[in-house]
């Protein structure tokens, strides 16, 4: 079925035949993905790729619900809410929640109604150059940081009751479909401290994905970033217990397991 899942992606998505072709040689697997047929042919599909949430210091297995989509000709005839019906009234025996991240705050009603809650928040601020006024970029040594160091500092900065943690092979997959499109992951490291931050260009704006940094320290290597890349604006997305004085918002949602608030997963694939 692989070629129809493709045809919906793309009548859904947008995304070039690369982009596509990228996820199904390296993250796609047959076992974790859920098909509405009609008529033998593949109308509408999302694949659940498996994390890890802490539940009160103990880590119990989740499904990430992505890329859910319907071929345009068959949208609005409930194919995509079956698929999610089925997929959390037949969970499998070691998954004890499934994960989502709504693609407009319209759609949070939607999912509502389909048994999930709001758990998962986020910081977000967008911010031009001129923002940064007299701030200096504060000495620091970047380098290019691989998925196995880059979860180690991730894990170790926001591991908490509600953080969705990703195994090795799923941020070797994360931080390769970054570059993939230009985007980098380095390891900051200043006065024995070491930090990470992720982030590609997109439409000649910094777009940070997920950082561990924060305060004064951000901005002023947001700042630097910003001079390197030569771009004049930048959104930035960050754990909802920042330091950065700005409020959070409601970012993804969770079905079944124990209550989440304010949870955090940053590190999402859109």
């Amino acid at each position: 079925m692989t070629a129809g899942l493709k045809e919906i992606w793309k009548n859904a998505f947008g995304d070039p035949d690369w982009y596509i072709d990228f996820f199904f040689k390296n993250r796609f697997e047959a076992e974790n993905t859920f098909v509405y047929l009609d008529g033998g042919k593949p109308v509408s599909m999302f694949f659940m790729l498996p994390a890890q949430i802490n539940v009160e210091g103990s880590f119990k297995n989740a499904g990430y619900i992505y890329g859910v989509s319907t071929m345009p000709t068959y949208q609005g005839r409930g194919y995509s809410t079956a698929l999610l019906r089925y997929a959390n009234d037949n969970m499998a025996d070691n998954i004890e929640a499934t994960f989502l991240t709504p693609a407009s705050s319209g759609l949070f009603n939607f999912y509502k109604k389909q048994g999930y809650e709001a758990a998962f928040a986020v910081k977000e601020m967008d911010l031009s150059l001129q923002d940064f006024g007299n701030i200096q970029a504060p000495a620091a040594d970047f380098k290019k940081i691989d998925a196995k160091s880059y979860k180690a500092v991730r894990d170790r900065a926001f591991n908490a009751h509600g953080y969705i943690k990703w195994d090795a092979s799923a941020i070797e997959y994360i931080l390769a479909e970054n570059e993939l499109v230009g985007g980098k992951a380095y390891g900051v490291y200043r006065e024995n401290s070491e930090n990470i931050i992720l982030y590609r260009i997109w439409d000649k704006k910094l777009i940070v994905k997920e950082t561990t940094l924060d305060g004064d320290l951000l901005f002023g290597i947001l700042k630097q970033i910003m001079v390197d890349e030569n771009v004049s604006a930048c959104n930035v997305r960050l754990h909802p217990q920042s330091k950065i004085n700005c409020e959070a918002k409601d970012f993804a949602m969770i079905y079944g397991g124990e209550k989440i608030k304010n949870g955090y997963f940053n590190l999402v694939l859109d």
